[in-house]
């Protein structure tokens, strides 16, 4: 009987994110915007070579690809999900990293950071969702919701990694 209820409720989140991704799909020229963040991803990217991390390299390289695929054209679900698959993994490469090699000061500001992140992500979906409940259909909330999503996932992030593993070295 649990194990029934998990599935059907795993099947309707599903259902529910497919619904919410075609509906939610931001217009070319507000996403286009998430370019100038990637730059962040880059300058991570940069770092993790110096250091050596070099599957952190790789996965922070494809994701820098795959975000701008998707920030090309929002409604590609395919590409949103591989894009959300190299940002996961990524972040667990980076934890992994943070775990084991930054002093326990920067591993503070790191899960500090992090736990921001993760709680911007949240409550811009949430923003997204209350939108759509009311029916407003405006390019503004687009524009609000990415920026939020540049400067939470993109610069605060890629950018604290970066501070916190320069200076625990």
């Amino acid at each position: 009987m649990f194990n029934k209820i998990i599935e059907l409720n795993i099947f309707n989140i599903d259902y529910s994110i497919q619904t919410k991704l075609i509906m939610n799909t931001c217009p070319p020229h507000v996403s286009r915007k998430a370019y100038y963040s990637i730059i962040w991803i880059l300058q991570c990217l940069v770092v993790s070579i110096y250091y050596n991390y070099y599957l952190l390299s790789t996965l922070l390289f494809f994701l820098t690809i795959t975000s701008i695929w998707f920030w090309r054209d929002c409604s590609n679900t395919t590409i949103r999900t591989i894009d959300i698959t190299f940002a996961t993994s990524t972040i667990i490469v980076k934890n992994y990293i943070a775990i084991n090699d930054f002093t326990d000061l920067y591993k503070t500001i790191w899960i500090i950071s992090l736990s921001i992140c993760i709680i911007s992500y949240y409550i811009n979906c949430k923003f997204i969702d209350y939108c759509d409940n009311l029916g407003i259909a405006n390019d503004n909330i687009h524009i609000i919701s990415t920026y939020i999503h540049m400067f939470f996932m993109h610069f605060l992030v890629t950018s604290v990694f970066s501070f916190c593993l320069i200076l625990s070295k």
